[in-house]
């Protein structure tokens, strides 16, 4: 399938740009935004108010779900890289909604040795270059980048609203106190350490939160 002709220089929710190839059997929602030169492949899905930025390449099967952005020459659902891996497994990727995922990343499906899909959740904003590999599971209100050789990772998660939420007042009550702050968490392997990068002057992190070591 491709879009109308006369539609393809109009950026706007439906548009299905003239160049973009899109299989059969992929299944879009009626206002998926479809740039120039993207290739939507066989078994994907895409929700409601996403955009596919021109070059995108999306290979299934792969769901998507409503209101993502990807941008140019991201690499979406294609084959794990693994030699181990068997085409003929389960093989998947999920991806939620709300997620920003910018130029040049990769996001492989999942093996069946590894559970058999890959899964990012919602809200999450994951910046140029990155690479999520198979059977990787991010979560939500995630913010992926770095550079060569490292990765890291800032993420909040609770078990419900009542611990969001008591957990965002303390926060501010910290923040409060302090005139300029950054938290970072640094995902080195399988350890995590959460420091200190700096503070207003004389101000100190509480000593949990100022080195904490996840195995």
């Amino acid at each position: 399938r491709i879009g109308d002709p006369d539609l393809c220089t109009r950026w706007r929710p439906g548009v299905i740009h003239p160049t973009a190839i899109i299989s059969e059997s992929a299944s879009l929602a009626d206002d998926v935004q479809v740039g120039p030169y993207a290739i939507i492949g066989d078994n994907v899905e895409i929700g409601r108010g996403t955009r596919i930025d021109s070059h995108v390449v999306v290979n299934g099967p792969t769901s998507i779900g409503e209101d993502n952005h990807i941008y140019q020459f991201a690499s979406i659902g294609d084959d794990p890289q693994d030699k181990k891996f068997d085409p003929t497994g389960t093989s998947r990727l999920q991806i939620g909604r709300g997620n920003t995922i910018r130029e040049y990343c990769s996001i492989n499906r999942g093996t069946a040795l590894g559970g058999g899909v890959t899964r990012v959740g919602n809200d999450n904003w994951i910046m140029a270059y990155c690479h999520v590999a198979h059977d990787c599971h991010i979560g939500d209100h995630t913010v992926l980048f770095g550079g060569d050789g490292e990765r890291i990772e800032i993420t909040h998660k609770a078990t419900d609203r009542m611990v969001f939420a008591r957990g965002a007042v303390r926060a501010a009550r910290w923040v409060a106190q302090v005139a300029a702050r950054r938290i970072v968490t640094l995902v080195v392997g399988k350890s995590a350490f959460q420091h200190q990068d700096f503070l207003a002057p004389g101000v100190r992190m509480p000593a949990k939160a100022r080195s904490r070591r996840v195995a």
